[in-house]
C-alpha cells in the first residue's frame, strides 16, 4: 500500500482560473487522493495522499495539461523568459496554437471564396473541415477528457459542440473560423496570465 505524502509539481498550459479547477477536480477523482489544491498565480498543484506521482502526472497530461520536470533546474526560469518574449514567439512556442495558425492558413480560401463571394466549392470546404480537424483535435480531446472524469462541461467540451454542429448543418468555414478564434484567444489570455504572473513576482522581490 503507498504511503500518504504530498506532492507539489509545476502546471503548465493552464490559460485561467477554470483550467486550475479542471486540474484540481481532476487529480482529486484520483483513488487515494486526501487533498488536490491548484495555484494558479504560481501554477502549482499540491497533492497530498496515498498515490504516486506518476499517476499524478497521468491524470494532469490526461486532461491536456503538462507538468514541468525538474523546475528548480531552471525551467521553471524558463518558463518566464517565455512570458518576456514578443507574442508572435509565445503564440509559435504552443503546440496549439501552431496548428491553429496552421488551420488559420486553410480557412483562408473559405472565408475568400465561400463568405465573400458567395461560391460552394467543394475544395474550399475540404480545406475548412481540414482546418476545423487541426485546430480542434486537441480540444475536442481535453473537453471529452474532462467530461469522462470530472462530469462537467468546460468550455473546450462546449466549444467542440459548438463547432460540430456548425459542421453538419454544413456551415464548414463558420465552425472551423469559431475554432481557430477560439485555440488563439486561449494563447492570447495564458500570454497575458503569464504577464501577470511576472509582475506579481517582481513586485514580490521588491517587497
Amino acid at each position: 500500500m503507498t504511503e500518504s505524502k504530498e506532492l507539489t509539481l509545476q502546471i503548465s498550459g493552464m490559460d485561467c482560473a477554470s483550467c486550475a479547477r479542471t486540474v484540481e477536480q481532476g487529480v482529486a477523482n484520483l483513488d487515494g487522493v486526501d487533498m488536490s489544491k491548484v495555484m494558479f498565480t504560481s501554477e502549482q498543484l499540491h497533492v497530498r495522499g496515498a498515490i504516486d506521482r506518476d499517476s499524478v502526472v497521468g491524470r494532469v497530461r490526461e486532461l491536456g495539461y503538462d507538468v514541468v520536470e525538474n523546475p528548480k533546474d531552471g525551467d521553471e526560469e524558463a518558463g518566464v523568459e517565455q512570458n518576456k518574449r514578443d507574442i508572435a514567439g509565445y503564440m509559435r512556442g504552443r503546440r496549439d496554437t501552431r496548428l491553429a495558425l496552421l488551420a488559420g492558413l486553410l480557412v483562408l480560401p473559405g472565408i475568400l471564396v465561400t463568405e465573400l463571394g458567395g461560391l460552394d466549392l467543394w475544395w474550399a470546404n475540404l480545406a475548412a473541415i481540414a482546418a476545423l480537424v487541426l485546430a480542434g483535435l486537441p480540444v475536442a480531446r481535453s473537453g471529452w477528457n474532462n467530461l469522462r472524469i470530472n462530469r462537467n462541461l468546460n468550455i473546450n467540451a462546449l466549444m467542440t459542440i459548438a463547432a460540430t454542429g456548425g459542421l453538419l448543418i454544413g456551415t464548414y468555414t463558420e465552425a472551423a473560423m469559431i475554432m481557430v478564434l477560439f485555440v488563439l484567444g486561449e494563447a492570447l489570455e495564458g500570454y497575458s496570465a503569464g504577464n501577470a504572473r511576472q509582475a506579481i513576482t517582481s513586485l514580490m522581490d521588491v517587497a
